[in-house]
């Protein structure tokens, strides 16, 4: 990779793979200045939870497979929203549903 004098990349050229690896990783998850920890909200936890574990392709309960976005999603196993990757399962929309009705209906 060729630099400019001032150490800079030159216009035009990119950047080794290696390069963006190791600088990615420099501002990764619990070192990015805006990582929240616990206090991520619900949204943000899911992406998190995406980014972590990939899309989900098979159904735990029905094991129903499907590879298209948003048939079978990331479901927290215990109903309380943490960052532990294990605390989630595959499920399809409906078995989704049920879990959640159940957990639901078990805190009331």
């Amino acid at each position: 990779m060729k630099r400019g004098k001032s150490g800079q990349f030159l216009k035009g050229q990119k950047r080794p793979k290696e390069w963006t690896r190791i600088q990615t990783e420099k501002v990764s998850d619990e070192k990015n200045y805006a990582w929240k920890g616990e206090e991520v909200s619900y949204r943000g936890l899911h992406q998190w939870i995406r980014r972590k574990k990939g899309l989900p392709r098979q159904c735990s309960k029905c094991f129903k497979q499907s590879d298209k976005p948003r048939i079978i999603q990331w479901a927290n196993i215990d109903g309380k929203y943490r960052r532990v990757l294990d605390d989630y399962i595959p499920l399809c929309c409906s078995c989704h549903k049920y879990h959640d009705l159940s957990l639901k209906a078990i805190r009331d």
